[in-house]
C-alpha cells in the first residue's frame, strides 16, 4: 500500500509498492501512458490491470 510520502522523487520515476489484497500499486510519471503499460502488463501476466488517473484531487478517469 502507497505510504504518505508516495510522490516519487523526480521526474522520471516510477514506484511500484509490495501488493496488499492483491493489488499492486505503481505511480506512473505525470508524463506516461499508464493505459498501455496496463493493457501490456495484463497481457504479459496473464493478470487484470486497473489504471486510475487523478489530476487536481477533482478528475478521476478509470
Amino acid at each position: 500500500m502507497p505510504v504518505e510520502d508516495a510522490e516519487p522523487a523526480t521526474a522520471d520515476e516510477v514506484r511500484v509498492f509490495p501488493a496488499a489484497n492483491g493489488w499492486t500499486v505503481v505511480l506512473w510519471p505525470s508524463y506516461f501512458t499508464e493505459v498501455a503499460a496496463a493493457e501490456h502488463m495484463s497481457r504479459a501476466l496473464s493478470v487484470l490491470a486497473s489504471t486510475v488517473r487523478i489530476y487536481d484531487g477533482d478528475y478521476w478517469p478509470h
